[in-house]
């Protein structure tokens, strides 16, 4: 797989997800006898005039926005908090150190290291980590890391285009209602119930994101990705 590969998944699909409301409604009041046809000619004028990549854009800038909020939050990065000693049994986390240390190179600070100098051990865990992004970027060698960190960037990325989400869910509910009040005016050529229906789905949408899309969401995203990417010093240190 490809960055292109990368970009899709924990971009354009997040992005897709924050208009399905708003596409709902356009597709409900301008209906056509081939949907298809139209979701098509919608879809192909928006890559026509580059509007997949200015979205794309923004899903990516929040998204590295609200990270470190997000690891702030948890405490830190978690694959960096999980090197740390108290994380796990010390016994673990010797072991643990074994082998990032056997596949990085970077030399790990003791407990008691840790305890005195605390921004020095951070310093190495985060080196350590980034030693370990570097060496796993072959996707086909590491096809754990890259699906966990697939994972983990398209559920970062939908936490972070939430408030985006919920205003185009809201503004789709309104627009359902008054475009439901005219047509039972006969002010437009569509049920109303069509239109009150179109309205739901949007309130619902939004209310299933708000439940679904959560920091734990994100965060079980990021223990996955993290660890594997612990887990790949198994093979590294032996290479």
């Amino acid at each position: 797989m490809t960055s292109q590969n990368y970009e899709r998944t924990t971009q354009f699909v997040p992005a897709t997800l924050t208009l399905v409301p708003l596409s709902v409604l356009v597709i409900v009041a301008f209906d056509s006898d081939d949907l298809a046809t139209t979701i098509r000619s919608i879809v192909t004028a928006s890559l026509a005039a580059g509007l997949h990549l200015v979205i794309m854009r923004i899903v990516r800038d929040r998204g590295n926005k609200v990270q470190p909020q997000l690891w702030e939050s948890w405490g830190g990065n978690p694959a960096e908090s999980k090197l740390r000693w108290g994380h796990g049994s010390d016994d673990d986390t010797r072991l643990l150190h074994s082998r990032v240390r056997a596949a990085t190179g970077v030399k790990l600070p003791t407990r008691s290291q840790q305890d005195a100098r605390p921004d020095q051990a951070s310093a190495a865990y985060s080196e350590a980590v980034a030693n370990l992004r570097e060496r796993t970027r072959d996707h086909d060698a590491y096809p754990r890391v890259w699906s966990e960190l697939l994972q983990y960037g398209s559920a970062r990325n939908l936490y972070a285009v939430r408030p985006i989400a919920f205003i185009i869910a809201g503004g789709a509910s309104v627009t359902g209602i008054g475009l439901a009040i005219l047509s039972a005016l006969n002010e437009w050529d569509k049920p109303s119930w069509l239109f009150a229906a179109t309205a739901g789905f949007s309130l619902l949408w939004a209310l299933g994101w708000a439940a679904a899309v959560t920091p734990r969401y994100v965060r079980t995203a990021a223990d996955r990705y993290a660890d594997a990417l612990l887990s790949a010093s198994r093979s590294l240190g032996s290479r």
